[in-house]
């Protein structure tokens, strides 16, 4: 019989509350169902999972793919698990491996995803003993050659791109030479059960970010320069998801899909041409910059399709937005607001509250924006001091100490401003707080409905007149665990 390798997916199922507890405050809507103690999940498949287990069939891996909350293993007999981290933090990988490591004591457990660069990856395999290697950064080759290296009974020094055990040691290998995006297959979503998943399919066109905010590790989780798949790729995809799975509703997960700006406009001119002029009315949503985001593309974007747009604007303070090296203004981000709302978008906007030279009056100065444009959606965090940002890599630069969600800095520490977010959620009156706002657009929009009953959904929550009608929409794609 031939190996099996078992590639482990899913949402973590977690109540509300868990959000606040990170740094994401709730609104009054979603503290009600908190309240009840139920667990939700997101019913969806990660992009990451589906792409490196699609590569590794190809190249003739006996690939399974399964959630970890959802299905049974009775019937699995794996020689290699590999655990997909790109919505898990520690604790989760910690249960799932100790759980596989009882189950089958002699599986090699492998970690991959963007939590190996989350967190140091020695202290990852310090601290959960039950895995063996971890995937460095890209993973489609890395995941095929450990995986049979492992099933040959090999020695893993031949490998690049992994850290590993061996004999009580942990060792480093180098990153390996980044893939050519276009030599890539279609992510294969046949791999998985798509019957009781919300019908939403993410799709990349890119692998990187061209810009260097201080705050992200996204921007070297990918390195430079951005690769860019050709847009041909891009439209065949779109035409292979429609036609294989009676797809019309996508997300893009690029980390910045609109630059650069003329090939975002190439790209929805080939949406257009190849899709909406030939009746498919397909929808989607994407990240979108500031100061990317001119008037003519947004009205490109919204004719392609566009129904919500995640609009990074961080701050409404010019020094704050100059120190996280955002290269745009408040002004800006004002003008885009009101160009996307003017275009139908639904907008969702990402605030970071805390970044160094943060003050009750740089908070201020957001709340003022979020309440005079009235975004649809705004998302506010709490400064994560995470490894591999130029904030953490650089501290003295910054003026900052600590670790991930406690630390403190001149202005401020991580406590004052968790006091000035509470703040912020009773003042800003204008815009409606969810969590993934965007996101959750988009899996409205999958499940059916329009545009008008999205942004009253939304709408409603911010003015506290919610009912059945919101306990529903929401219970539909936060389905109870």
């Amino acid at each position: 019989m031939k190996k099996e390798v078992l590639i482990i997916s899913g949402y973590p199922p977690a109540n509300f509350h868990s959000l606040e507890q990170g740094g994401i405050p709730l609104s009054s809507f979603l503290k009600s169902i908190s309240e009840k103690n139920d667990l939700f999940y997101l019913p969806l498949h990660s992009l990451g999972s589906i792409a490196v287990g699609t590569y590794a069939a190809l190249n003739d891996v006996n690939i399974s793919i399964k959630d970890y909350y959802f299905d049974t293993f009775t019937d699995s007999k794996p020689d290699i698990i590999g655990i997909s981290s790109t919505f898990y933090d520690l604790p989760h990988v910690s249960e799932m491996a100790r759980f596989f490591k009882e189950k089958y004591p002699d599986t090699k457990i492998i970690l991959g995803g963007p939590l190996s660069w989350s967190y140091p990856p020695k202290k990852i395999l310090s601290t959960i003993q039950e895995i063996d290697v971890i995937v460095m950064k890209e993973g489609e080759q890395t995941f095929v050659d450990v995986c049979n290296t492992l099933l040959s009974n090999k020695k893993l020094g031949n490998v690049d791109g992994i850290v590993y055990k061996e004999n009580g040691d942990i060792k480093t290998k180098p990153l390996r030479a980044p893939m050519q995006l276009d030599d890539l297959p279609f992510p294969d979503w046949r791999l998985v059960d798509l019957q009781n998943k919300i019908n939403m399919i993410p799709i990349e066109t890119a692998r990187g970010c061209v810009y260097n905010c201080g705050f992200c590790s996204e921007v070297h989780y990918w390195d430079k320069p951005v690769r860019f798949k050709t847009i041909k790729r891009v439209i065949d995809e779109f035409e292979f998801n429609i036609k294989t799975f009676n797809t019309t509703t996508f997300r893009f997960v690029d980390s910045c899909f609109t630059a650069p700006e003329k090939r975002c406009m190439e790209i929805c001119d080939n949406l257009i041409s190849n899709f909406i002029n030939n009746g498919i009315n397909i929808k989607w949503s994407s990240y979108g910059r500031v100061s990317d985001l001119h008037p003519r593309l947004i009205e490109k974007m919204k004719n392609a399709g566009c129904v919500a747009l995640d609009i990074g604007m961080e701050s409404g303070d010019n020094a704050i937005l100059n120190k996280m090296n955002k290269k745009y203004s408040s002004s800006n981000i004002a003008n885009v607001i009101s160009c996307a709302k003017g275009a139908g978008i639904i907008t969702n906007c990402n605030i970071i509250i805390g970044f160094p030279g943060e003050t009750m009056d740089s908070v201020n100065k957001t709340i003022d924006i979020l309440n005079t444009l009235g975004p649809d959606i705004y998302q506010c965090v709490l400064l994560d001091l995470a490894p591999n940002t130029d904030l953490n890599e650089n501290p003295n630069k910054y003026g900052i100490s600590g670790d991930r969600l406690e630390w403190k800095h001149e202005t401020m520490n991580s406590d004052s401003a968790k006091t000035l977010m509470k703040k912020m959620t009773k003042e800003v009156t204008a815009s409606c707080l969810f969590p993934g706002g965007e996101y959750v657009a988009c899996m409205f929009t999958a499940l059916g409905y329009s545009q008008d009953e999205i942004r009253n959904f939304f709408r409603n929550i911010s003015c506290e007149k919610y009912g059945d009608t919101e306990y529903d929409m929401v219970k539909r794609v936060f389905k109870q665990y």
